[in-house]
């Protein structure tokens, strides 16, 4: 089957999604090489249970054993402010925006438009186009939003001010029509939500944000249906373990450095 042999009922409704990375500046994928610390947040991504929990303990202790501070998510604070009203808006959240691509306003029906606020498109990494992937047989959290695409839902991606050059960085696979823009940290009056979707990002989001997460979530002014995985939205992360690994990779570096400059 082809894209135009199916028809799909394309309603007048729009999903909004966001996806907490928006919120984590990222020095490595902002590309700025002249960042002197920028290697710390050269890390891979990957949705599974090590990547989304244990592996942060030593991202966190590389920062605290160069005594530097865990970086916290930044302008969240006033997101919702933006939106002129949600209060009759129900919202559902989950860890991944796996989820996002399972999200319709009927069974058949498509929305009108997808709304990204996101550090990524979404839109295919590994596809070749919108045509390869309209046959394959999954979807995943790097592609969800061209299973909105294919029922001709229009697509919108908002990157943060944090990422300018993330339209140059980020190809779309052939085929994929999605309007792209840097987020200007403006009122958003364009987009009127039927729907919003929040994705926690553990595989980008640090556990120690977690609780700034919740506090977003906590100060969504409309309805919180709820959520849609089983994921805790606080993660187990403990400081104190944390700090004494940072102690030993401190004491290992002020030694390499102490035998560098005898030798």
């Amino acid at each position: 089957m082809t894209l135009q042999d199916q028809s799909w009922h394309v309603g007048d409704s729009t999903l909004l999604v966001i996806d907490m990375d928006f919120f984590f500046p990222n020095p490595a994928l902002a590309a700025q090489a002249q960042h002197e610390h920028s290697l710390l947040y050269d890390w891979g991504h990957e949705e599974n249970a090590f990547m989304t929990g244990p592996v942060w303990d030593s991202r966190a202790a590389q920062f605290l054993a160069r005594e530097l501070p865990l970086p916290p998510l930044a302008g969240w604070e006033e997101f919702w402010d933006r939106f002129p009203d949600l209060h009759d808006v129900p919202l559902w959240f989950a860890n991944s925006n796996l989820h996002a691509g399972d999200m319709f306003p009927g069974d058949v029906e498509a929305w009108k438009r997808v709304v990204l606020f996101d550090a990524h498109h979404d839109c295919g990494y590994r596809v070749g186009s919108l045509e390869d992937f309209a046959v394959q047989p999954r979807f995943s959290c790097e592609d969800w939003m061209l299973r909105h695409a294919v029922r001709g839902s229009a697509l919108e991606v908002r990157y943060p001010r944090w990422r300018p050059q993330a339209i140059e960085q980020e190809p779309l696979p052939r085929g994929v029509e999605v309007t792209r823009v840097i987020d200007d940290g403006g009122l958003v009056v364009d987009v009127v939500p039927d729907a919003v979707f929040v994705c926690m990002s553990h595989g980008w989001v640090p556990p120690w944000c977690d609780e700034q997460v919740e506090e977003f979530l906590d100060r969504y002014p409309g309805v919180i249906v709820g959520q849609i995985d089983e994921d805790p939205v606080i993660r187990a992360f403990c400081l104190d373990s944390v700090a004494a690994e940072a102690a030993s990779w401190h004491s290992l570096r002020e030694e390499a450095i102490r035998r560098s400059q005898s030798g």
